[in-house]
């Protein structure tokens, strides 16, 4: 419009109006005197654009993640590109708080202690996030059924009442120092001398019971699965929880939260981080199960020794398995948490209180949001 000359703007404009525009400019003209541009400009504004600004900001406001990031990225951008008609300014900090607080909630915690500055970084963040679940999941899946189908093909091959009597008989011969198998005395180069049966009906007073290399696999393998890891869902997901609190802290120049939970029974790192911190990482010898709280299992390949952190003005080292955890960069579950004994834990104010080297140290967790 900017070539047209101001006598012909409104001619020009009433050319390309259409339906409903058509209709009202005709009405217009019935009422009023033929506008000048400005006037125009006035009345189409205020018959057609009356709540298009607000109704607008309510869909940004509103606007959930319900497919990919990227798809999310693409509405998103759409609304705001839009708003920008009516507010020519819109600060960056409200565009990405609004922008993570519409991510999926499994997604959101690990965007957000990134600190982004601004929605492409937060969109790039939470585009790896998504990959990275995605990688996981499908891990997770192979090596959950493959598990499940190898430790029940083991238990179940061996009644349960058997099993439990095996296991008791396990323990005893362990803690006196006999053969598992035999229950002879146990020393280097020891060969049974009887051969093993297929299952343990008798249970003789003196504990001389055979146990078979089938049975001894069952019991072992029940052990496992008893004893795995713990992971609860608060640590996986990013979500705050009333017995949880958080830490920001440093390893080396990288700020990272900490999740202590005593939901948790290991203490974990999370293996996004391992690449940023470029610390030595050792590879287990067998895979280790982690059993999240929603039933879920997942494995553990790799862990740290010793890894160093500071936070308010204490240093602590300890040793990490490493997981995908997505939600956060460590958790320190109750295997750290039990090493200080005696402690006292305020949730409700968030923060923790032990001894350490005699000195009384207490930790204040977050009591806002991470990203503030």
């Amino acid at each position: 419009m900017d070539d047209i000359p101001e006598a012909f703007k409104v001619t020009s404009a009433t050319l390309h109006m259409f339906g409903d525009a058509a209709n009202w400019f005709h009405a217009y003209k019935l009422i009023h005197q033929w506008p000048s541009w400005s006037e125009f400009r006035i009345a189409v504004t205020t018959e057609f654009d009356r709540n298009v600004h607000r109704n607008k900001m309510k869909e940004l406001l509103l606007l959930k993640q319900s497919a990919s990031v990227l798809e999310y990225k693409r509405e998103f951008n759409q609304l705001v590109y839009q708003l920008l008609l009516y507010e020519q300014s819109v600060s960056d900090t409200f565009l990405v708080t609004r922008f993570l607080l519409g991510l999926k909630e499994e997604l959101r915690g690990a965007v957000e202690i990134q600190l982004p500055r601004n929605v492409a970084e937060a969109a790039d963040y939470a585009v790896v996030q998504e990959e990275v679940m995605s990688r996981t999941k499908s891990v997770k899946s192979s090596y959950t059924k493959m598990y499940n189908q190898k430790s029940d093909n083991r238990i179940n091959s061996v009644p349960s009442g058997d099993l439990w009597k095996a296991r008791q008989l396990k323990e005893f011969r362990r803690i006196n120092g006999l053969c598992y198998s035999c229950g002879d005395k146990y020393m280097p180069g020891h060969v049974c001398a009887k051969s093993p049966t297929a299952q343990v009906h008798v249970m003789q007073s003196d504990n001389s019971a055979i146990l078979s290399d089938e049975i001894l696999d069952a019991v072992i393998t029940q052990e496992e699965a008893m004893a795995e890891m713990q992971l609860s869902v608060n640590a996986l997901s990013g979500a705050d929880h009333p017995k949880t609190l958080r830490l920001r802290a440093l390893i080396g120049n990288q700020v990272v939260i900490i999740l202590v939970d005593s939901g948790s029974t290991s203490s974990f790192i999370d293996s996004t981080l391992l690449q940023r911190l470029k610390v030595t990482t050792t590879t287990l010898d067998t895979a280790l199960p982690v059993r999240v709280a929603n039933g879920e299992l997942l494995q553990c390949t790799e862990e740290v020794a010793d890894l160093h952190w500071w936070v308010q003005g204490h240093t602590f080292k300890y040793d990490f398995k490493a997981l995908a955890l997505r939600g956060y960069d460590l958790i320190l579950g109750m295997d750290w948490l039990e090493q200080w004994g005696e402690m006292v834990c305020q949730w409700k104010e968030k923060w923790v209180q032990f001894q350490l080297e005699g000195h009384v140290i207490k930790l204040q967790g977050l009591t806002t949001a991470v990203s503030s």
